[in-house]
């Protein structure tokens, strides 16, 4: 008999075997017992859902309408531009959740061939209606006449709930241009982050280490950060800005990292023993996302980071990434196709 047809035989027996235990086991269970599924399993099932499909099952019950509607809610893309008639457009990657969840009661805009159309005058309400009942933007792209006046609208939103005291868990507000530290600083006014993850041309690392950041960043349990090229790994004063933001943050806290990373091996060797060094000085937890390197080079430098430098623990490869310890300090450099989160 023939090897694959052996395997296919035993394979055969293991599932009829298996078909039995389960007709056994079905017999024995009560025809009207109910499985219960607690909220923190549902919770982490939601989460892995497309956001169309998680709104959808809001229509299951009113306990997981209820459920639904406290988990995070994060438009991946957001972009708005002037169009040739002075209007605004907003495109996204979820217009149907957009309109059908998000601004299912504004009637403050059209919609014409999957873009929604509204006047500068109809501006404030239909941005303060997205950034109230979102957890945030991903990636926000603005190109409009009045990039000015939609930023100034997000910031006197956050800084209204804080005075109200409806504090949001979370920040996030990537690839936004335009925004000043001083507009960051206050937006998070008297909040209670636990999630900052705002990231534009204008707001550098160390800006985190001015007096007003620290009381913020007592709370925030997730840090998000951005440096290009042209930050200088060799620059003392920058660093240490940097590691006192870094001790500022909860002993359990973790900075995220996106740093945009060219040249050689060697180049993105010192990139990543800049970053765990910093973990170990602080002993917090750092996850570095290198930009423009390809995973050949992030896989080059991290060996050659673990055969030349001593004091680093063996490296752990996880589903994310690679996961190394110095000191007390801990730092993932995470795969090319991974984003943070995605290797939890």
């Amino acid at each position: 008999m023939s090897r694959s047809r052996s395997v296919f035989r035993f394979a055969k027996k293991k599932f009829l075997e298996c078909q039995c235990k389960l007709k056994r086991t079905v017999k024995n269970v009560s025809k009207t017992s109910n499985i219960v599924l607690d909220e923190p399993i549902l919770e982490e099932i939601f989460k892995k859902l497309d956001i169309k499909d998680r709104v959808m099952f809001r229509n299951l019950s009113p306990h997981i309408h209820d459920l639904i509607d406290r988990l995070p809610l994060i438009l991946p893309f957001v972009f708005i531009r002037s169009d040739s008639r002075g209007n605004i457009e907003l495109q996204c990657d979820h217009m149907d959740v957009l309109l059908g969840y998000i601004l299912v009661d504004i009637p403050s805009f059209k919609v014409n061939d999957g873009v929604m159309v509204f006047s500068y005058s109809n501006a404030r309400t239909v941005i303060t209606s997205i950034v109230s009942r979102i957890t945030g933007i991903a990636h926000l792209w603005l190109d409009s006449t009045w990039n000015g006046y939609i930023v100034q609208t997000i910031v006197e939103y956050y800084q209204a709930i804080n005075h109200d005291n409806k504090r949001k868990r979370s920040l996030i507000l990537t690839g936004i241009d335009g925004l000043e530290p001083d507009d960051l600083f206050r937006m998070t006014n008297e909040s209670r982050l636990e999630e900052l993850a705002v990231v534009g041309e204008l707001i550098k690392p160390s800006i985190f280490d001015r007096k007003e950041a620290g009381t913020m960043l007592e709370t925030v349990n997730s840090l998000l950060i951005q440096v290009d090229s042209s930050f200088s790994i060799h620059d003392v004063s920058e660093r240490e800005a940097i590691l006192r933001m870094m001790s500022s943050l909860p002993i359990s806290g973790v900075l995220e990292v996106i740093h945009v990373s060219r040249g050689t091996v060697t180049d993105t060797t010192k990139v990543i023993n800049y970053w765990i060094q910093l973990a170990r000085d602080s002993s917090r937890e750092v996850k570095l996302k290198l930009e423009e390197c390809s995973q050949e080079r992030a896989d080059a430098a991290v060996g050659r980071l673990l055969r030349k430098v001593r004091g680093i623990g063996r490296g752990e490869w996880t589903k994310g990434g690679v996961s190394m310890q110095m000191g007390d300090g801990r730092l993932t450099v995470l795969d090319k196709r991974t984003w943070f989160g995605d290797d939890q």
